[in-house]
């Protein structure tokens, strides 16, 4: 099933929610990874990278094993999800800001929008008028002052800015709505903001759009975390990478247990993706970050290893 056809249900799923009696409107939690691979959760194959908690999320709901981004890089791609475009009818079909191009490049990237355009309507703005309350946590990188979440219909943004990434894991770090104590680690602090935003909705159904930073670079997460995956055979794909596809993980099962504290598990539409494929090298490293193995590449290239993804 192609990424058009699984936005077409996903927002289907929406509109019914939106539009039934009040005691029908479902809650809905779309989490968002940054640059996690196609296989590196157990329900797609991976062995070494535990992530119990998207395994029981496809145990209980529907994967999606042919899923396409729609784009391989992040910000045309999360346009696409927010707003049901593809990125070249919105004319942003490329990272924000983008890359100069090099003095040897045969192509030339041509210029494109260096924002989410204000009169797009994204899902935040389309379940408004049915009572909803929308929050965004974590990565935004679709525009800067006057076109961050808040521009864009939502009702809380919690560390969205302009940024593509955040400059580091661990604290001190101060973002929108969010500052973090030197040492405390970025991840599971989005993670409670993410829980802080359903409890405090109450009776109102709301639209949490928890967009993790994780596993973006830089490359960082505990060192327990990491020591364990040292000791382990994680073949190609880097340790710190594995610890931090597990703190994604637990950042699932920590808004599940919300919901099911809440009582509200059983009324809310929960979609677990990535933006784009998973990262092969990065930058000068010399060794890969993950293996989109059989697919081609990773993020940024126009092959499969670049839209595959969960």
């Amino acid at each position: 099933m192609q990424r058009r056809n699984f936005l077409k249900i996903s927002l289907g799923a929406f509109s019914a929610a939106a539009f039934g009696a009040p005691q029908e409107r479902w809650n809905v939690l779309f989490f968002l990874t940054d640059d996690l691979g196609w296989h590196d959760t157990a329900p797609f194959g991976n062995s070494f990278i535990d992530t119990p908690n998207v395994t029981r999320l496809a145990a209980e709901g529907a994967r999606f094993p042919n899923a396409y981004a729609a784009c391989p890089v992040c910000s045309p791609s999360r346009a696409a999800i927010l707003t049901g475009k593809y990125p070249a009818r919105l004319h942003l079909t490329d990272w924000i800001p983008g890359r100069r191009p090099g003095p040897n490049w045969k192509l030339r990237t041509p210029a494109f929008e260096q924002a989410l355009p204000l009169e797009e309507t994204t899902l935040a703005e389309a379940l408004k008028p049915s009572g909803y309350r929308s929050g965004a946590i974590g990565k935004w990188h679709l525009g800067g002052e006057g076109h961050l979440p808040t521009d864009q219909g939502f009702d809380v943004n919690i560390g969205g800015t302009k940024a593509g990434q955040p400059p580091r894991y661990f604290g001190p770090i101060d973002l929108p709505g969010l500052r973090l104590e030197p040492g405390e680690f970025l991840t599971p602090r989005l993670t409670e903001e993410g829980t802080r935003f359903i409890r405090d909705s109450g009776s109102h159904p709301y639209f949490l759009y928890e967009a993790q930073f994780t596993v973006h670079m830089p490359l960082q997460a505990p060192a327990d975390l990491v020591a364990k995956y040292k000791a382990r055979d994680t073949w190609d794909v880097d340790p710190t990478y594995c610890a931090m596809v597990e703190t994604a993980d637990a950042s699932v099962g920590g808004l599940l247990r919300t919901l099911e504290q809440n009582g509200e598990a059983g009324r809310t539409i929960v979609i677990f993706t990535s933006d784009n494929g998973g990262v092969r090298y990065q930058g000068r490293r010399p060794v890969p970050v993950t293996n989109n193995y059989p697919l081609r590449a990773g993020k940024g290239h126009l092959y499969e290893g670049g839209f595959e993804c969960l």
